[in-house]
């Protein structure tokens, strides 16, 4: 008997910790790991996480093609256009205030929100 409870008890504590860990989206806000977004909001992007600091989770262009955000966009804010769901993923697209960026190319940001959080993408 007391097994059984010890196991249902950590098995709920299982229960509340992976719901804990997912980002919540509701009305154009989205909630993760402590912190909110919303549109028009500024985000400040950090450093890419892949081995040649390259982003691994936020990307740019346009919505038919987009790439990997150089490294060199390290450390520049953008303002959050618009939240998305896709799949079980949220997404958070935004634009960089940096006039330099070439407009041919594209320059949305498509932002893995929970990814890029934990991988300290942005700030």
């Amino acid at each position: 008997m007391k097994k059984t409870l010890v196991s249902i008890f950590v098995l709920l504590l299982i229960t509340f910790s992976l719901k804990a860990q997912r980002a919540t989206f509701q009305n154009d806000t989205v909630k993760y790991n402590g912190r909110i977004f919303a549109v028009n909001d500024t985000i400040s992007l950090g450093y890419g996480s892949k081995a040649d600091k390259n982003f691994a989770f936020i990307r740019i262009g346009s919505g038919i093609s987009a790439t990997e955000l150089d490294k060199n966009w390290a450390k520049n804010d953008a303002i959050i256009e618009r939240i998305y769901l896709q799949g079980r993923t949220i997404y958070i697209r935004a634009k960089l205030l940096d006039k330099t960026v070439n407009l041919l190319g594209g320059n949305k940001l498509f932002i893995n929100i929970e990814a890029a959080i934990d991988n300290k993408e942005i700030n």
